[in-house]
Protein backbone atom coordinates (compact mmCIF):
# COMPACT_ATOMS: atom_id res chain seq x y z
CA UNK A 1 0.00 0.00 0.00
CA UNK A 2 1.48 3.33 -1.07
CA UNK A 3 0.86 6.31 1.21
CA UNK A 4 1.13 9.78 -0.30
CA UNK A 5 1.69 12.52 2.23
CA UNK A 6 1.38 15.41 -0.20
CA UNK A 7 0.06 15.17 -3.73
CA UNK A 8 1.92 17.29 -6.29
CA UNK A 9 -0.62 19.31 -8.27
CA UNK A 10 -0.21 20.56 -11.83
CA UNK A 11 -0.48 24.23 -12.71
CA UNK A 12 -2.01 23.44 -16.13
CA UNK A 13 -4.91 21.64 -14.45
CA UNK A 14 -5.85 24.72 -12.45
CA UNK A 15 -5.20 27.14 -15.33
CA UNK A 16 -7.33 25.06 -17.71
CA UNK A 17 -10.27 25.21 -15.28
CA UNK A 18 -10.40 29.01 -15.39
CA UNK A 19 -13.43 30.67 -16.97
CA UNK A 20 -14.77 34.15 -17.67
CA UNK A 21 -12.22 36.88 -16.94
CA UNK A 22 -9.54 34.35 -15.92
CA UNK A 23 -9.87 32.22 -19.08
CA UNK A 24 -6.79 33.93 -20.61
CA UNK A 25 -4.64 32.26 -17.93
CA UNK A 26 -5.02 29.01 -19.92
CA UNK A 27 -3.01 30.52 -22.76
CA UNK A 28 0.17 31.34 -20.87
CA UNK A 29 3.22 29.74 -22.46
CA UNK A 30 5.55 27.48 -20.49
CA UNK A 31 8.32 30.07 -20.79
CA UNK A 32 6.09 32.87 -19.49
CA UNK A 33 4.90 30.68 -16.62
CA UNK A 34 8.50 29.95 -15.61
CA UNK A 35 9.30 33.68 -15.73
CA UNK A 36 6.23 34.38 -13.61
CA UNK A 37 7.35 31.86 -10.99
CA UNK A 38 10.74 33.56 -10.78
CA UNK A 39 9.16 37.00 -10.41
CA UNK A 40 6.38 36.05 -7.94
CA UNK A 41 7.46 33.08 -5.87
CA UNK A 42 10.18 32.60 -3.29
CA UNK A 43 11.47 34.29 -0.19
CA UNK A 44 13.03 37.24 -2.04
CA UNK A 45 9.59 38.11 -3.44
CA UNK A 46 8.03 38.12 0.04
CA UNK A 47 6.39 34.72 -0.50
CA UNK A 48 7.12 32.37 2.36
CA UNK A 49 5.78 29.12 0.92
CA UNK A 50 7.78 26.68 -1.17
CA UNK A 51 6.01 25.82 -4.44
CA UNK A 52 5.71 22.04 -4.77
CA UNK A 53 3.60 22.08 -7.93
CA UNK A 54 4.74 21.43 -11.49
CA UNK A 55 3.61 23.11 -14.72
CA UNK A 56 2.42 19.79 -16.14
CA UNK A 57 3.32 16.09 -16.01
CA UNK A 58 6.58 16.60 -17.90
CA UNK A 59 7.63 20.13 -16.92
CA UNK A 60 8.91 20.92 -13.43
CA UNK A 61 9.82 24.38 -12.23
CA UNK A 62 13.17 25.62 -13.51
CA UNK A 63 16.00 26.06 -11.05
CA UNK A 64 15.58 29.44 -9.40
CA UNK A 65 15.47 31.04 -5.99
CA UNK A 66 11.80 30.08 -5.82
CA UNK A 67 12.33 26.39 -6.61
CA UNK A 68 15.31 26.12 -4.22
CA UNK A 69 13.52 27.89 -1.33
CA UNK A 70 13.07 25.40 1.53
CA UNK A 71 9.89 26.98 2.91
CA UNK A 72 11.53 28.18 6.11
CA UNK A 73 11.77 31.93 6.59
CA UNK A 74 15.13 33.50 7.35
CA UNK A 75 16.15 33.50 10.98
CA UNK A 76 14.11 30.44 11.94
CA UNK A 77 15.90 27.38 13.27
CA UNK A 78 15.64 24.69 10.60
CA UNK A 79 15.43 21.97 13.25
CA UNK A 80 12.39 23.51 14.97
CA UNK A 81 10.67 25.10 11.95
CA UNK A 82 7.88 23.52 9.96
CA UNK A 83 8.30 24.32 6.24
CA UNK A 84 5.40 26.11 4.60
CA UNK A 85 4.54 24.72 1.20
CA UNK A 86 2.20 25.43 -1.69
CA UNK A 87 0.73 22.18 -2.92
CA UNK A 88 -0.84 23.89 -5.94
CA UNK A 89 -0.80 27.17 -7.81
CA UNK A 90 -2.06 30.11 -5.73
CA UNK A 91 -4.84 32.43 -6.90
CA UNK A 92 -2.42 35.36 -7.18
CA UNK A 93 -0.36 33.37 -9.71
CA UNK A 94 -3.53 32.69 -11.75
CA UNK A 95 -4.46 36.38 -11.70
CA UNK A 96 -1.00 37.35 -12.94
CA UNK A 97 -0.96 34.51 -15.49
CA UNK A 98 -4.10 35.86 -17.16
CA UNK A 99 -2.35 39.18 -17.89
CA UNK A 100 0.58 37.62 -19.83
CA UNK A 101 -1.38 36.26 -22.83
CA UNK A 102 -3.59 39.37 -22.97
CA UNK A 103 -0.54 41.62 -23.20
CA UNK A 104 0.71 39.66 -26.23
CA UNK A 105 -2.48 40.16 -28.23
CA UNK A 106 -2.35 42.60 -31.14
CA UNK A 107 -5.25 45.00 -31.38
CA UNK A 108 -7.55 44.18 -34.26
CA UNK A 109 -7.69 46.60 -37.15
CA UNK A 110 -11.18 47.89 -37.79
CA UNK A 111 -13.00 49.91 -40.38
CA UNK A 112 -16.01 52.06 -39.61
CA UNK A 113 -18.97 53.06 -41.70
CA UNK A 114 -21.30 55.81 -40.58
CA UNK A 115 -24.85 56.13 -41.84
CA UNK A 116 -26.60 59.45 -41.20
CA UNK A 117 -30.37 59.29 -41.03
CA UNK A 118 -32.67 62.11 -42.12
CA UNK A 119 -33.91 62.80 -38.58
CA UNK A 120 -30.41 63.23 -37.11
CA UNK A 121 -29.91 59.64 -35.97
CA UNK A 122 -26.57 57.98 -36.62
CA UNK A 123 -25.82 54.30 -37.19
CA UNK A 124 -22.22 53.13 -36.91
CA UNK A 125 -21.10 49.86 -38.48
CA UNK A 126 -17.79 48.37 -37.47
CA UNK A 127 -16.00 45.67 -39.43
CA UNK A 128 -12.98 43.95 -37.91
CA UNK A 129 -10.20 43.23 -40.36
CA UNK A 130 -8.01 40.18 -39.99
CA UNK A 131 -4.46 40.80 -38.77
CA UNK A 132 -1.53 38.78 -39.94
Amino acid sequence: MKITLCQILLARDKLNRQTKMYRHARNISDESAQELVKSLCGNSNKRVKKPLWKLDEKISLEQSEASRFNGIIEGAETVAAIPMVFQGVCNFFVAQAREKPKSNLKPAKSSFSVLLHTKGAVTVYMKSLATS
